[in-house]
């Protein structure tokens, strides 16, 4: 992996273990709980960030296939991702994108989510391995709201997804029926 995929890469996956690490301690209510609001549970949450990389993934490896008719990311792409970083970091709230299938099913237990997830980061690592520094400038995944962006702003958008949710589950967790 080259250094900068490489670095990025990295703390996305420390933020997914230290993730997992703490919902491992909850209870099977605890991670099924429901809020007030009649948002989605912890599980729930977990299953939407595993799809949305999974998609992610999906997508990337079928762009890949044509690598060399790609065309290279600019400072439309570098500034598009930058301001969906900061709307990630804002308390606001998105609608999930229609076109985007990360709507979570609700019944996935979260044992096997866990599993599947395992399977799909090593998955991921290894498509990102076979980026090289040309092929990683290029336009590989067609974020639902911000259009093209290349390797690295796709591991940004995914970190700073997953981020934005870590929050939802706060939330989740401090909400005042939530199992103890």
């Amino acid at each position: 992996m080259i250094f900068d995929i490489e670095k990025a890469f990295d703390a996305f996956e420390e933020l997914r273990l230290k993730t997992l690490k703490e919902t491992d301690k909850l209870s099977k209510g605890q991670l099924h709980f429901k809020p007030a609001d009649n948002g989605w549970s912890i599980t729930e949450t977990m299953h939407h960030l595993y799809l949305s990389e999974l998609g992610t993934y999906t997508y990337i490896g079928k762009k890949l296939q044509g690598a060399d008719d790609l065309k290279k990311s600019g400072f439309k792409e570098a500034w598009n991702t930058f301001l969906l970083k900061i709307l990630l970091r804002s308390p606001m709230k998105f609608k999930l994108p229609r076109k985007a299938p990360v709507v979570p099913t609700g019944d996935m237990a979260y044992g096997d989510l866990v599993e599947l997830w395992n399977q799909l980061r090593k998955d991921v690592a290894n498509q990102f391995d076979h980026f090289d520094v040309d092929s990683a400038k290029k336009l590989s995944f067609k974020h639902p709201r911000i259009g093209y962006i290349n390797a690295h702003q796709v591991l940004t958008f995914l970190t700073e997804h997953f981020r934005h949710h870590i929050k939802q589950l706060e939330r989740i967790k401090s909400d005042v029926g939530f199992p103890k």
